[in-house]
């Protein structure tokens, strides 16, 4: 907690940020790092409009919904100025925010400057001038008191920069001071390197002793919430659940990789309890907000940190259901199953009886699954099923593969290898031929080897010859 202090006076704030004093080190006035896991809220829309006008955006309702608060952007500008976001950190409209953030900090929340964002600009300034512009932040953050800085880098930035850059800020801000990063995900599974054009995993091997945390951005097309997936990733990549804050947008508007709340929840409470030190959440950002339950929009936080602090035991899930198009059909014929009642967005164990390979399969948002795929031309005739292993359980969806019917001039040339693959589908479902297109979400068409199990298609045929001669299949709908 941090330890009480006097209400600072927006004016005095100001002349401190005007005349850019060096201060002593974060050390006299900072608070000890909160307990994970922490719910950290991004506030850079200072002032909204709506139908009734332009409003300041007041950030005191997230005392007890977040643990930390990053504002900002902050822009070093190449004229040798800082701006938050488009004005001087001494501009009269920020006068409240800075008094309202000092009294935040005093009731234990802790404040954070981010610094770059989309704007390009300030990254490339301190790689070529970094006496320069890097006196111009450090004096910034101590001159308004804050309680460390998240690099939020989204321009070239090399990995010694960056270096240099995380050790100045330590040796400068002292050891209590927060220092974060705010890669994408992709960057922190080591897929990527938009964040700087480096890799965060040599970063953390170099400075990570220095970095209190990764506040980690799952969306925009960098990984979602949507499931667990990209989460692990990163720890597949070396990271530690403890130095992962994971973010999202809390508003489909904000950018791409909105997540419903439910699976939000879902996905949050898998984490924390297989990881009891994930590091927490980030929510993009305050303003807009959508709230928990009609709540103002710093219930998205609050009720985030109730999730995280006492996860609810998962609710019973029942397995999904499964049912096959065609009950019967022959080998070569085309197949497809449909699902419905598994766990939205969740990854499910897929297979058939036969040798298919049905691939990665995951639950669409309303948690069903849509399966096309080809038996192999070769497949044993006789009762064959799909299993979908999901959250509740397995479903089974049932076919029988017909045996393959000749009439007198058609029976098999047992002179060489039979081709499994040549000729038509044989069936009252084969309204296509080997080379048909496939539906949506249809898979490659997998088979064998010419030659395959002959000696027992010709045992099957032969055995059958007698009963057959004379007629062609009769075939009736399933």
């Amino acid at each position: 907690m941090r330890r009480p202090r006097a209400r600072r006076s927006p004016t005095l704030v100001a002349v401190a940020a005007a005349a850019l004093l060096v201060a002593a080190p974060l050390t006299s006035g900072a608070a000890p790092p909160v307990d994970r896991p922490r719910v950290v809220a991004y506030y850079q829309t200072i002032y909204e409009t709506d139908v009734d006008g332009r409003h300041y955006v007041d950030p005191t309702p997230l005392v007890g919904a977040a643990t930390d608060v990053n504002v900002g952007a902050i822009h070093l500008n190449d004229d040798g100025s800082l701006h938050v976001n488009d004005i001087t950190a001494d501009h009269p409209e920020l006068v409240p925010m800075w008094a309202d953030l000092a009294a935040m900090q005093d009731a234990g929340v802790r404040v954070h400057a981010f610094v770059g964002g989309a704007a390009q600009g300030t990254y490339r300034n301190l790689a070529e001038d970094f006496d320069r512009f890097y006196a111009l932040l450090r004096d910034f953050l101590l001159a308004y008191d804050l309680d460390g800085v998240d690099l939020d880098i989204e321009e070239p930035f090399s990995l010694s920069d960056t270096i240099r850059l995380v050790e100045a800020l330590r040796a400068d801000l002292g050891p209590d001071a927060t220092i974060t990063l705010t890669p994408v995900a992709t960057d922190l599974a080591g897929e990527t390197d938009f964040s700087g054009g480096f890799a965060y995993a040599d970063l953390e091997a170099a400075v990570g002793h220095e970095i209190d945390w990764y506040n980690t951005q799952f969306y925009c097309g960098w990984g979602d919430l949507a499931s667990t997936a990209t989460f692990d990733a990163i720890l597949a990549n070396g990271f530690t659940a403890d130095r992962v804050v994971a973010g999202t947008v809390t508003h489909p508007d904000n950018c791409r990789g909105w997540v419903e709340p439910d699976v939000l929840d879902a996905t949050l409470t898998e984490i924390v309890t297989a990881h009891p030190t994930f590091g927490g959440v980030f929510g993009w950002e305050y303003f807009n907000a959508l709230g928990h339950d009609g709540g103002g929009r710093e219930t998205w936080f609050s009720h985030l940190r109730d999730v995280l602090a006492d996860p609810a035991p998962p609710a019973p899930v029942a397995p999904g259901r499964l049912a096959a198009t065609h009950a019967r059909l022959a080998a070569g014929d085309e197949q497809t199953v449909t699902g419905t009642g598994f766990v939205p967005h969740e990854a499910l164990d897929a297979a058939v009886t036969l040798d298919v390979d049905l691939g990665v399969v995951a639950a669409d948002a309303d948690g069903a699954v849509d399966l096309t795929f080809r038996l192999p031309d070769d497949a044993a005739p006789g009762e064959h099923a799909v299993t979908v292993r999901g959250a509740g359980g397995t479903a089974v969806a049932a076919f029988t593969v017909t045996a393959a019917v000749v009439g007198p001039d058609e029976g098999p040339d047992t002179s060489g290898p039979v081709d499994p693959g040549a000729g038509d589908p044989v069936g009252p479902d084969a309204d296509g031929g080997a080379g048909a297109a496939a539906g949506p979400g249809a898979l490659a068409r997998t088979g064998v080897q010419a030659g395959q199990n002959v000696g027992v298609a010709a045992g099957m045929l032969a055995a059958g010859a007698a009963l057959l001669l004379g007629r062609r299949a009769a075939w009736s709908p399933a």
